[in-house]
């Protein structure tokens, strides 16, 4: 509580992907980030909560239940980000990657070539 006094908000990152100690399925992804979502709410003491960093990949490897593709980005982009954008200041992880020795996972709604054309449609 003394830090969350002390500051003039509280940023949260939110991968249900990553979250493999549970049902961390894409049908199971808008309960995982607004369960999170939530909690951090709670102990805000009433001070802006942003979401600093969500998203679901594209590409890359099955991680518990949780499968990487853009249909599954796609589902957890109308699932969360329509329901958080203009709610909450929030950051979407990621335009584009950058470059990684495996390339798994991959975030970034343009694919790796730097496009005007995202993967999949970001209209709520």
């Amino acid at each position: 509580s003394a830090v969350t006094a002390a500051v003039d908000f509280l940023g949260m990152d939110a991968y249900p992907y990553y979250q493999n100690t549970i049902d961390n399925s894409i049908g199971n992804a808008n309960a995982t980030f607004f369960s999170a979502l939530d909690q951090t709410v709670a102990a805000s003491s009433g001070k802006p909560v942003w979401i600093t960093e969500t998203g679901w990949p594209v590409s890359g490897p099955t991680d518990g239940s949780a499968a990487a593709s853009i249909q599954n980005a796609q589902s957890y982009w109308h699932a969360v980000g329509c329901s958080v954008l203009g709610k909450y200041n929030t950051w979407w992880y990621t335009l584009q990657d950058a470059p990684q020795p495996n390339g798994n996972p991959s975030f970034g709604i343009v694919g790796a070539t730097l496009s005007t054309q995202p993967l999949y449609s970001l209209t709520c």
